[in-house]
């Protein structure tokens, strides 16, 4: 009898330390498949209604919206952003820095940005880098041109030698 439950105990044992090999290798996959998730969401356009309904606490997130109005006092860069789908509240203040920023009602910019949850019921977007009406790319306080306006400029600067 003795032997027997010496025996039951290793099955055990082995049956234990394989579960949790299948555990960890089934966690490592998971973890896999949603931080490939999060990269092909870094590069997709989602729509305003997508973000408010699926907010995730510092998830990135790039959508197109049209500005609605100034948010705060003259010297906080706040926006309400709207598309078809809803509005939310962004926070241009770590994408623009001290650059001169003109934006007026009705102009589109795409954002990029994290999430923030602030409270239950508040979703803002801490952009980080957003694109002008005109096509210029506003990051980090300084203006860069995007692919495309740098190519024309060049083909500008070549027309004139």
């Amino acid at each position: 009898m003795v032997t027997g439950a010496i025996l039951s105990g290793k099955k055990i044992k082995r049956w234990l330390a394989a579960g949790l090999s299948i555990l960890m290798v089934s966690m490592f996959l998971v973890t896999g498949l949603a931080q490939q998730a999060m990269a092909a969401q870094d590069t997709q356009q989602m729509m305003i209604k997508e973000i408010l309904g699926g907010a995730v606490e510092d998830q990135k997130v790039t959508f197109t919206g049209t500005v609605v109005k100034q948010v705060g006092d003259l010297g906080e860069k706040y926006y309400l952003l709207e598309d078809d789908t809803g509005e939310i509240l962004v926070d241009l203040d770590d994408a623009v820095g001290s650059y001169q920023l003109n934006l007026a009602v009705g102009d589109e910019i795409t954002v990029t940005g994290e999430v923030e949850l602030d409270g239950e019921a508040t979703i803002e977007i801490d952009v980080f880098s957003l694109v002008l009406p005109d096509g210029r790319v506003i990051e980090d306080g300084e203006a860069k041109d995007n692919d495309d306006n740098a190519d024309a400029d060049a083909d500008d600067d070549d027309k004139d030698d």
